[in-house]
């Protein structure tokens, strides 16, 4: 994998506190950070939490390079306070997806929305994965759920009463496996560690 999410972001905010010029940069490239970036912001209320957080510290970056130095402590304090709460917020976003991999295999609907809801979350998170390398990685899980999801659907439509009566012990293992896979794949990406 590229590095992981976090620790990227603490570097380039270390390397912003140097000038006012480096912050501002720093502060532009965060810019709708949650927006770009589902997987990561994905508990409910993050991207308005992070909006917020943002928005404090671009104030400090618009005094800082108004008054052309810095305050090392007012922007450190700053800073302190933006990674803060983006580590809160993969922490969220990496117990919800748990949360969600945990309920995929208790039923083919639970599964299958889980399996849809995934399926973009690389493309659509471009700084948890940087490299084609790590959303080669990523889809190669997700294809890993939608197999399970295809062949238990495929199974329905051979069977000629309608379908298997039950979702059953061998596809909530396979679900689960291959959906736990995905998420503990995520949550490393976003530096969260192993899902809790």
């Amino acid at each position: 994998m590229g590095g992981d999410f976090l620790v990227r972001l603490r570097a380039r905010a270390g390397a912003a506190a140097t000038s006012p010029e480096a912050l501002v940069a720093f502060s532009s490239a965060v810019e709708g950070l949650a927006d770009r970036n589902r997987c990561a912001f994905c508990a409910e209320g993050a991207a308005r939490r992070y909006a917020a957080e943002w928005s404090d510290l671009d104030a400090i970056v618009g005094w800082a390079h108004g008054e052309g130095h810095l305050d090392a402590d007012v922007v450190g304090e700053a800073l302190h306070g933006y990674l803060g709460l983006v580590r809160n917020e993969l922490g969220r976003s990496a117990a919800e997806l748990a949360r969600r991999a945990r309920a995929a295999p208790a039923s083919p609907a639970a599964f299958s929305w889980f399996v849809a809801d995934a399926e973009f979350l690389a493309e659509q998170s471009p700084d948890v994965f940087p490299t084609q390398g790590d959303r080669d990685r990523y889809m190669s899980l997700w294809d890993g759920c939608e197999l399970v999801n295809a062949l238990f659907l495929a199974e329905c439509e051979r069977d000629p009463s309608g379908g298997p009566h039950s979702w059953g012990a061998r596809w909530e293992a396979q679900a689960r496996d291959e959906a736990w896979a995905l998420v503990s794949f995520v949550a490393r990406a976003l530096g969260a560690g192993a899902p809790p």
